[in-house]
């Protein structure tokens, strides 16, 4: 079965899964009791059979929403989409607003200057509004930085906080 890493998403699974079976053991039991001559009455079964069974199935749909979201805000990816990805866009300062955005590339040349470092490259990943920038800072030291452009402002943590995208990174661009 497949990890869950939402709570509500898992309960949500779960409680769709009991509605399934709970369905079909009331659909068997009200169609005992309500039999004559000892033969099921199979339109009270497959009523409740149906019913649980639609039912159940949009608990589980919806718990599929409620993880697919988590994924996609956390920037997650399925370890067999990551490998077909390789880097294509290496991008010069000058060069960033045409592939990223005027918004975005203003967000990070704030942010930079503000932290009086220098971008090299922006490398644009598989993940989910994650960049990786190659900077100079004041000691005149390289860095690899993920800079995550979710929500109004960009915020940029070092590469070591982010093992996914350090793997990814090291296997595309041999660092």
């Amino acid at each position: 079965m497949v990890k869950r890493e939402n709570t509500i998403g898992n309960i949500i699974f779960w409680l769709g899964l009991f509605i399934l079976i709970l369905g079909f053991m009331v659909g068997l039991g009200l169609g005992s009791a309500y039999s004559e001559f000892g033969e099921i009455a199979w339109m009270i079964t497959l009523t409740w059979w149906g019913s649980a069974f639609i039912s159940g199935m949009l608990f589980i749909g919806f718990s599929e929403v409620i993880e697919l979201l988590h994924k996609i805000k956390y920037g997650e990816t399925s370890p067999q989409n990551e490998k077909k990805y390789e880097v294509k866009h290496v991008i010069k300062e000058e060069e960033i607003a045409t592939t990223i955005g005027e918004y975005t590339t203003q967000r990070l040349v704030d942010l930079y200057k503000m932290q009086e470092k220098s971008i090299e490259e922006v490398i644009v990943t598989p993940f989910q509004k994650k960049l990786i920038v190659k900077c100079v800072n004041n000691k005149n030291e390289t860095q690899y930085e993920v800079v995550s452009t979710a929500g109004n402002d960009a915020i940029n943590s070092s590469i070591d906080k982010h093992p996914k995208i350090k793997e990814w990174l090291s296997e595309n661009k041999g660092l």
